[in-house]
């Protein structure tokens, strides 16, 4: 519940809101890719590039049995987008334009 609690403010563009309901579902279920993912996208989201790599990291060592592959090319859009970030950051002194049409949360 706490999740679709989370992806129900992230639709009303309650960002603060969807993170806090995202952590207390990474409370109860701290190894959940689909948790995980979605945390990195909002910390992305709210300008917390280290947590989102933070995430990023923790992300990758879930599995989801019989899901590799759809999974594999999620994380490698999402190591590619954090990449871009950076990259962007750099060279705007720290301004970024996060695309909310890029988000894919998952439920």
């Amino acid at each position: 519940p706490w999740q679709n609690r989370a992806v129900h403010c992230f639709q009303n563009n309650n960002f603060h809101g969807a993170l806090g309901n995202m952590i207390k579902a990474n409370e109860l279920r701290t190894n959940d890719w689909k948790i995980t993912y979605n945390m990195v996208q909002l910390y992305l989201l709210l300008g917390n590039l280290p947590a989102a790599k933070e995430f990023y990291k923790k992300a990758q060592g879930c599995k989801i049995d019989g899901r590799d592959k759809p999974i594999s090319d999620l994380m490698k859009r999402l190591g590619d987008w954090i990449a871009e970030i950076e990259a962007q950051a750099a060279k705007s002194g720290n301004q970024v334009n996060i695309d909310l049409k890029r988000f894919d949360m998952q439920r």
